[in-house]
């Protein structure tokens, strides 16, 4: 998303820098040439920044991480450089810290008010984590803006014309199949979508394809080996250009258990792909907007997934509907959005 973001704002014409640890880290290759790039093996070395601000004498300087906004915090004090620091949390913290003990939740939060106290700016990805960071901090809904991911880019949308690889969605023979995307863990719920695919049953049960890697990988396809499910179920692996196979796909379902702003929702229903998501914090409900542009069912729920996944493959998508419910995650209209929080900054500290 930040590299999304990056690309839009140079656009927009803003001078723009790019900080990553390394120049080999994923999707560095899809930055504008435009781009500035600055490399450091220890991002959150504030010497480096030091440094770097020093130089550079940046406006504004997003931290999209904890611990790059520790960093560039602690690198500000140290410069006396008077720069806007923007704080972007993509994820709703306190269903990520929920599976932790009490004392460390409690340590956590305070950390995160210390953190994001120092911040010129938070802007939120969803409204979900909007009131999530409101709540941890104290602070006004109002006083955090929300600017949806920069999920939608001319190459998302080209997609649909290149060739797709995986066999099931090549050459469907009339079998539906759903698509889902995600690191194979806890917290993308696969295992009960598994357990929902192998609740549907009938003449032509749909197929399953899971794009992602993670350690939960053998336990899934041990569960799908269980639930008898292994010849409809594909763990297909992590694919960095997924998106040609996911627009082939009859539906794409997320069935995670919590998330911030779920960009692989977003892109299916800019390829025009039908979608049934859980109704987790946070992102879900507000991109299909409150269920008009998919079903949205309980957490951790097999059977009611399983029923709307039933229902939605038997309707007719409308496709051109999907793709313009999420106008909004462009790539244009988002850079468009941070642009003038930016300069909005820059003029309160000129």
């Amino acid at each position: 998303m930040l590299v999304n973001l990056a690309t839009g704002l140079v656009e927009q014409g803003v001078s723009v820098d790019f900080i990553t640890r390394s120049s080999q880290a994923p999707y560095i290759e899809h930055l504008a040439t435009d781009v500035n790039r600055f490399f450091s093996y220890v991002v959150k070395d504030s010497l480096f920044l030091h440094e770097y601000l020093q130089t550079r004498k940046p406006d504004v300087v997003m931290a999209a991480k904890e611990k790059a906004l520790d960093a560039v915090l602690h690198a500000r004090h140290l410069s006396r450089k008077s720069f806007a620091v923007v704080a972007r949390p993509g994820t709703n913290v306190s269903e990520r810290l929920a599976r932790q003990n009490i004392l460390k939740r409690h340590f956590a939060r305070s950390r995160l008010r210390q953190l994001y106290g120092q911040a010129d700016l938070i802007v939120a990805n969803s409204h979900g984590v909007a009131a999530d960071i409101s709540n941890i901090l104290g602070i006004p809904c109002a006083r955090i803006p929300v600017v949806h991911n920069p999920v939608i880019t001319p190459a998302l949308l080209a997609q649909p014309g290149t060739p797709c690889l995986h066999p099931w969605l090549r050459e469907k023979y009339g079998v539906p199949t759903i698509v889902s995307m995600g690191r194979l863990c806890f917290v993308k719920g696969f295992d009960v979508l598994i357990e929902a695919v192998s609740r549907i049953t009938g003449a032509c049960p749909p197929r399953l394809v899971i794009f992602g890697q993670g350690n939960w990988r053998s336990r899934l396809k041990a569960l799908a080996d269980r639930l008898g499910v292994s010849h409809r179920v594909n763990l297909a692996g992590f694919n960095p250009s997924p998106h040609a196979c996911l627009s082939r796909a009859d539906l794409f379902v997320l069935s995670s258990r919590r998330e911030g702003s779920p960009n692989a929702l977003t892109e299916a229903l800019a390829l025009g792909v039908p979608a049934v998501a859980t109704d987790c914090p946070s992102g879900p409900r507000e991109i299909l907007q409150d269920g008009r542009f998919g079903s949205l069912v309980p957490v951790d729920d097999a059977a009611s997934l399983a029923q709307a996944i039933t229902e939605a493959l038997s309707r007719q998508p409308d496709r051109d509907g999907l793709k313009n419910s999420v106008a909004s995650y462009s790539q244009a209209h988002c850079a468009a959005e941070y642009r003038r929080l930016f300069e909005v900054l820059r003029g309160q500290r000129s």
